[in-house]
Formats: C-alpha cells, structure tokens, sequence
C-alpha cells in the first residue's frame, strides 16, 4: 500500500514493515465488554454498512441478528480491553492478521474491499489523537515511536 502524507510518498511494506491489517480494535459499550467477558460474545448493532472487514479475522465468528445487528464472537481469549480517553469509550484490541492479505502484505480483494478498508486511516502518520493513542497502544507501537524520532525513510 502507499500512502501520501504531507506530500511525500509512504509505503508501508517496504519502510514500516508493520500491517494495519494484522489487528483489529472495536468500539464496544459497557454492556458489550460484560458480555463478552460473560457470555464469550457480544452484539453490535449495526455501526458497520458491511462486517466483511471484520469476518475476514480469524478470531470473530460473526452471526446476522434481526435488524441488521450481528453477533460476534471471540474465538480467542488473547484480547485486551483498554479506555481510549480521547473518544471516551472502551475498546477491544485482537492481534489478528486479515486472511485477504498476500504473503507480500498486498490486498486480495482490494478492488473490492469492504468500505471499513477502504476509508481507513493510517494510526502511524494520523493527527487524530484517537488513532495515534491506538498506534501507541497496539502492535503499530514500535512504528509510530520510529517515525517521531524520524528513523522511517521516505522515498
């Protein structure tokens, strides 16, 4: 992928060599963090037009709900739950790698992704301190502290 950031040109595989694809966070309610913590799963009411993006993670198991509400469940018990202060909500944190990407970290199905893909932002290079919170907080840590000392090249 390659990105354009104050001008210069980014790309991802080559110079930060981690994927934002390998990892999910979820805004969940409180409700959500006792159900899963209880039950294994919790219900999100239908924020996402298209939950692809998210079925294409090993970990959740999703199941269609009356009015477009789905039911997802954690396959795994390796998650954390961590309060983003800057969007004042809980959210859940699943390393996970997305099972579209190509051994090179290229997009099987980037013509037709999902739109949560396609209108992502890049944590690393963000100026919203909700995302940077979440580079920072993530596996994209070691990333987001290169590229504040500027050991990250750009072409």
């Amino acid at each position: 992928m390659t990105l354009k950031v104050e001008g210069k040109v980014w790309d991802c595989k080559n110079q930060c060599k981690n994927n934002c694809c390998s990892s999910v966070w979820l805004k969940i309610s409180p409700e959500q963090r006792v159900s899963l913590k209880n039950k294994g799963y919790f219900v999100a009411k239908h924020d996402y037009t298209d939950f692809r993006w998210l079925g294409y993670h090993k970990q959740f198991k999703i199941d269609k709900l009356d009015k477009g509400d789905r039911k997802i469940t954690l396959r795994t018990k390796d998650y954390k739950i961590q309060w983003n202060p800057f969007v004042n909500s809980d959210f859940l944190y699943v390393e996970d790698r997305c099972i579209q990407l190509k051994p090179n970290n290229l997009c099987k199905v980037y013509r037709n992704r999902p739109k949560m893909c396609a209108v992502g932002e890049c944590i690393v290079f963000s100026r919203k301190k909700s995302l940077q919170w979440m580079a920072e907080n993530g596996h994209l840590k070691e990333a987001i502290e290169k590229y504040r000392k500027g050991d990250l090249d750009w072409h």
